[in-house]
């Protein structure tokens, strides 16, 4: 190509160029914006179809930093806080939510119990994600299928209130 004419007008290679990246997403992504853009824009994911559950059958949480400052009550200065939330799937309607310094344990608890306040009654089923306070023994484990009181005080929160636990995968939430 160097110094030789292509025969082709600019309009003609940029109209091939696009039809080729149409046709190859994947590999385009890839090359041109690596492997975080593949994953998140051009990997399949599980579509949910929440229109057959019912009001109340599973809730979602995350945790996600607040892009306001607020006083940290421990040295008075302005950071920004964490908030943790409660979804219905079913309804999409946020059921139940803290803020706090971290998503930690204390802060998914509260919200949770928020929640549980606000709508009266527990979910059949929680989804997550794969935090390190999501995963902790308060919270992980599964209702025991005897009722042995050691077993009983190992399983975490959610199996002994009777609520199946999801986790969703690593680094892929959707």
């Amino acid at each position: 190509l160097r110094g030789n004419p292509l025969g082709v007008s600019s309009r003609t290679m940029i109209r091939w160029v696009d039809t080729w990246k149409s046709e190859h997403v994947e590999t385009w992504t890839l090359a041109r914006e690596g492997m975080k853009a593949l994953r998140e824009r051009v990997n399949p994911t599980i579509l949910r179809d929440w229109t057959l559950a019912h009001v109340g059958d599973a809730w979602v949480s995350d945790g996600h930093t607040i892009e306001v400052m607020l006083i940290d009550p421990r040295d008075g200065k302005p950071k920004k806080q964490e908030i943790v939330a409660w979804f219905d799937c079913a309804s999409r309607m946020p059921v139940g939510a803290s803020i706090n310094l971290t998503e930690n344990t204390e802060a998914i608890q509260i919200a949770f119990r928020n929640a549980c306040l606000y709508t009266g009654y527990k979910p059949l089923c929680v989804y997550t994600d794969n935090g390190k306070a999501y995963k902790s023994r308060y919270f992980a484990g599964s209702a025991s299928k005897t009722p042995d009181a050691i077993e009983t005080e190992l399983t975490g929160v959610f199996g002994r209130m009777g609520i199946e636990t999801i986790y969703s995968q690593p680094y892929n939430a959707k």
